[in-house]
């Protein structure tokens, strides 16, 4: 495992969230630990890599390749997807939950984890062929800024996708609202997105969208937060995962109503396009 240069921490309001999760960075990491909670956030992962595997099917590409996870926590997705990618690269702003990481997944040879801000990491240009970020956008101060730069780091075939908090199921939005006032692990920082503003962001940033879905009913409970009894809590993760795993199939104006995540999935054909457009006008 590399270990390269600490990266400077990200300011403004970024910088409250850094603290936040370095001071609850053990029990964040836990959640991963704990079996209800696992299923649940690995079914969030896998739900964000079906949404890309099946625009990778359009473009005639199934790999992960070499991943680069943004906002990546203690790196519990190198364990998730290991099998599937031939190189995991994360980067996440706690340097608590990347020494976490560094820990736990010492003997793995594939990876790279580095603590710090995307903005002034050090990252190989053109590098990696799938970018995944999970409920790390709206911690950015720069969200539009933060694409840009990855899109640089993507190989001309690669694909970013990201699974965002949206605003479409009115039940979600007073839930997150409340936990807001009763949670003090939960950062008050974030936003959420309308699918549009989270798309034209995309778009802004040189991308194209290739794909769209919606995530997470039953089982947000068990992702996000650490229920006790857990030998009780698995069996209804379980069941709460199975029943998303069908309700997250439904036509996407349906499901935009009930979920409380929303996935994009984009290429950098647009900006490539757009170059390759401005060079022979030259």
């Amino acid at each position: 495992m590399r270990i390269p240069v600490i990266v400077p921490a990200m300011r403004g309001n970024a910088d409250t969230d850094q603290a936040l999760f370095d001071t609850i960075a053990e029990a964040y990491n836990r959640k991963d630990l704990l079996p209800a909670s696992s299923l649940a956030r690995r079914r969030r992962l896998q739900a964000t890599i079906d949404v890309m595997e099946e625009c990778r099917q359009r473009k005639a590409s199934l790999r992960l390749g070499s991943v680069l996870e943004i906002g990546c926590g203690a790196a519990w997705s190198a364990d998730y997807l290991r099998g599937h990618y031939s190189s995991y690269t994360g980067i996440d702003h706690s340097s608590r939950l990347i020494a976490l990481a560094r820990a736990r997944l010492a003997h793995n040879p594939h990876l790279t984890l580095i603590p710090g801000n995307l903005h002034e990491a050090q990252l190989p240009s053109e590098s990696f062929d799938s970018v995944i970020g999970i409920g790390i956008l709206h911690h950015m101060e720069r969200p539009t800024e933060a694409l840009s730069r990855l899109r640089s780091c993507l190989r001309p075939d690669g694909l970013i996708a990201v699974n965002e908090p949206q605003t479409g199921s009115p039940v979600c939005r007073v839930l997150r609202h409340a936990r807001k006032n009763v949670d003090r692990s939960y950062s008050k920082e974030q936003v959420q997105y309308e699918t549009c503003d989270l798309i034209q962001q995309f778009v802004e940033a040189g991308y194209q969208v290739e794909g769209i879905g919606y995530q997470g009913i039953f089982s947000t409970l068990f992702a996000e937060v650490a229920v006790p009894f857990q030998a009780v809590a698995r069996v209804f993760s379980a069941i709460a995962v199975g029943i998303d795993t069908v309700l997250e199939c439904l036509p996407p104006a349906i499901a935009r109503l009930i979920t409380w995540n929303v996935i994009v999935v984009a290429s950098t054909t647009a900006s490539r396009e757009s170059d390759g457009g401005s060079s022979g006008a030259g």
